[in-house]
């Protein structure tokens, strides 16, 4: 069995009621697993929000969508988040949203060795390690119509989602990246790393992190996940 929730408890093969708390409605896959910090500033500042996931779909923790400018993911492999601007389950795709995705050779790994990735501004592309915006040098990150077209590691409608969460989905998509040049050329551009092109992106060499936890662990500490200046330690006990 699975939970929605806190204290929400799905049959098997049930599709989870999406839960609704301070403004955000959380809708959250079977066996996905994440820490996810939300800040109220650009660049990783401002008030911070935490929401941690377990794979059995009990989320501790919840962020403010209309607080919402930057966000920290921590995450196995194959995890996708995405942000709406609406709680409409069946036409989200017609409002704002930004899909982000954890992709080997796009995220750098916490001291736990936890693939991580920092959006400093929901409504900009950065770098997946990027801890600042680049305001003189902005680009959008690779747009698409639907989540199915996305092939990035990121990408979304295109609109502003700055205070406007509304949703935030929590599934899983582990198809390989696609190489973008122009969403290669724009992270140069703002000062990171190329995305890298089809054949590299399962094979990038990485600073040989330890193995990522199973399913059934329990999510890492926080900490792992937050810049130094924004540590703290949520406990990991259901």
């Amino acid at each position: 069995m699975g939970m929605s929730g806190p204290g929400r408890e799905t049959k098997r093969g049930e599709v989870p009621e999406p839960i609704e708390e301070v403004g955000v409605k959380w809708v959250i896959g079977p066996g996905v697993r994440a820490d996810i910090l939300g800040y109220a500033g650009v660049d990783i500042t401002g008030a911070q929000f935490i929401a941690q996931i377990y794979a059995s779909g009990f989320r501790r923790g919840t962020l403010e969508g209309d607080r919402l400018k930057s966000i920290v993911i921590g995450a196995p492999y194959g995890t996708r988040i995405t942000l709406c601007a609406t709680t409409d389950e069946v036409n989200w795709e017609d409002a704002p949203w930004r899909t982000i995705r954890i992709v080997e050779g796009q995220t750098y790994h916490t001291g736990e060795g936890v693939p991580a990735v920092r959006v400093p501004d929901i409504d900009w592309l950065d770098a997946f390690d990027a801890r600042r915006s680049n305001p003189s040098n902005q680009h959008s990150y690779p747009l698409a119509k639907q989540i199915a077209d996305g092939t990035t590691w990121t990408f979304g409608s295109g609109a502003s989602l700055h205070n406007r969460v509304r949703m935030i989905r929590v599934d899983k998509d582990d198809r390989p990246i696609v190489y973008d040049p122009a969403a290669a050329s724009a992270a140069e551009a703002a000062g990171g790393p190329a995305a890298p092109r089809a054949a590299d992106a399962w094979s990038m060499p990485q600073s040989a992190p330890p193995p990522a936890p199973s399913a059934s662990a329990p999510p890492p500490s926080i900490a792992a996940v937050a810049p130094v200046e924004d540590q703290w330690r949520l406990p990991t006990k259901k």
